[in-house]
């Protein structure tokens, strides 16, 4: 639960520090067998390139998290 918190951090981070967004939304949903979930957090904002990707450490961090969690960042 605490690296979902973490990665769910993250994301609003860079939303408010990066994206210029005016609106963001998130959702959480658990499966059917309750072993897995999913999170999505959606905003409005200016997006990323490709230079933007390599300069941080966000991203790496949060698709870290994830994949020791056995999930993915998408």
């Amino acid at each position: 639960v605490l690296q979902i918190l973490r990665i769910v951090q993250e994301a609003f981070a860079n939303v408010v520090k990066h994206a210029r967004a005016g609106r963001v939304s998130f959702s959480a949903a658990l499966a059917p067998d309750g072993r897995s979930v999913r999170v999505a957090i959606l905003d409005d904002g200016r997006g990323m390139d490709g230079e933007d990707r390599s300069r941080g450490r966000g991203l790496r961090n949060m698709a870290e998290r994830a994949r020791s969690l056995g999930g993915a960042l998408e």
